[in-house]
């Protein structure tokens, strides 16, 4: 649920206008989220809350806000506060503050997390359970939410001087073709941004010196539409962790040829790879190739989705924003315990024993290439998670966990730019927002 909240600023005396994302409400306690563009001192801060009664706050919730809340800066190392997302809770009970804002990751200076001070400012009741309208949002409990997010934050390998290039991930984009450049682009230099170390990209010739002009950061090979392509490419299979197969790939005979044989090959090799884009195409004609196979990820979208459920489970189903959980699970079941993500409204993953939902963040907006920042961004945490995680302690298997992770991750970055860039939003803007979304979401 969005709405729109006015911030007066002390000693700035101006009003700032920004979007505000309503991520749950559990046990009577609101938890609301926004973005400010601008440092923030010290001190006391006003919010004016007579926006937020003018939307459907007393509708959703069952309660109305006092006229004005008085926000508190925690931050007590910087004079200003650094640009970021910043939260603040209303407890259900009004006399204190929940303490959760304070405790959460105090060590991470790039922002800090405002709370409600209760000097005769807050006037709610709030009922103390969760209002029917809201649950199709909060389509995970906070209580899992926190769980995942803790432990994929545990997966994530701390940046020190004991590392050496390329352990934090080398990773492989197959994809690319003369009508598709920007894609493989997208998925190869959102796994950088997220923290690989490295990113190749082996495309078709054509494409291969437009994607090197697009970043001098990747490594191009243009061996996708040449004769011994699969050879040539698995020469360079050793030295990665993971691949993304998919973006950009296109629909030539030839080349889905090619990749068919890849993924046998890199099954055989025993790695890691997530299939998007045109990579389904293939598989909707080939599900036996990935049949079975435990360190595959698929990525469909809604149309996508209805497309394999066809082939594979031999039932017609519509497209629609939000899959059924019980149809992903079955569709998982039937590929022999496959993870599939179904992107949508809401993101609904399984790989038939465990179903994971996300549905916080996102936007309105849907610009191509969202899916190639996801999938590169799964990359990157698929190796982490299975390299780096504790099994024994996770909320979930590694390869839920990764999908759980690229999909918060996304889902942030579309948020954050679509509140600075609204309908003019492209992939661009989210891919230089990703390292404030996963700062946000894990940590520096």
């Amino acid at each position: 649920m969005r709405f729109v909240h006015e911030l007066f600023l002390k000693g700035r005396g101006r009003v700032y206008r920004d979007n505000t994302t309503a991520t749950a409400v559990i046990k009577g306690t609101i938890v609301l989220r926004f973005l400010l563009r601008v440092p923030l001192s010290k001190g006391y801060h006003r919010c004016n809350s007579n926006i937020l009664n003018k939307s459907e706050t007393a509708a959703v919730f069952g309660c109305t806000l006092g006229k004005s809340l008085i926000l508190r800066s925690l931050s007590t190392e910087f004079e200003i506060s650094r640009r970021g997302l910043h939260h603040f809770i209303l407890h259900k009970n009004c006399p204190g503050v929940s303490d959760t804002c304070a405790k959460r990751r105090k060590e991470d200076r790039n922002k800090f997390y405002l709370k409600l001070n209760t000097i005769n400012s807050i006037t709610a009741t709030i009922p103390p359970t969760t209002p029917a309208a809201f649950k199709a949002m909060a389509t995970t409990p906070l209580a899992n939410d926190e769980a995942l997010l803790a432990s994929c934050r545990a997966f994530i390998p701390s940046l020190t001087n004991a590392l050496h290039k390329g352990q934090a991930g080398r990773i492989g984009v197959l994809g690319g073709s003369e009508e598709y450049t920007g894609a493989p682009y997208f998925a190869a230099i959102s796994a950088l941004k997220v923290g690989a170390d490295i990113a190749h990209v082996f495309c078709a010739k054509p494409a291969a010196t437009v994607i090197k002009t697009y970043s001098p950061e990747l490594i191009v090979h243009p061996l996708l539409d040449t004769d011994n392509a699969v050879d040539a490419i698995m020469e360079w299979v050793p030295r990665m962790h993971s691949f993304v197969i998919g973006p950009g790939l296109g629909r030539d005979p030839k080349i889905l040829k090619t990749v068919g044989h890849l993924i046998e090959r890199l099954k055989e090799a025993d790695r890691l790879f997530v299939l998007d884009a045109d990579a389904l195409f293939l598989i909707t004609e080939k599900p036996d190739l990935i049949k079975g196979y435990p360190k595959v990820i698929l990525t469909p979208n809604s149309v996508e989705f209805a497309r394999l459920c066809t082939t594979v489970l031999g039932e017609e189903v519509k497209p629609a924003p939000s899959a059924s959980a019980e149809k992903v699970r079955e569709l998982a079941i039937a590929f022999g315990h496959v993870t599939i993500l179904h992107k949508g409204a809401t993101d609904v993953a399984s790989n038939g024993r465990l179903t994971v939902c996300c549905a916080g963040g996102g936007s309105n907006r849907r610009c191509g290439g969202q899916g190639d920042l996801l999938a590169g961004s799964l990359a990157v945490l698929f190796h982490w998670a299975t390299g780096f995680g504790d099994r024994a302690a996770a909320a979930a298997p590694p390869e839920l966990l990764a999908v759980y992770a690229a999909c918060r991750l996304t889902r942030e970055c579309a948020r954050l730019a679509y509140s600075q860039h609204g309908r003019s939003t492209t992939t661009t803007d989210m891919v230089r927002l990703i390292h404030q979304a996963f700062s946000f979401l894990f940590g520096p």
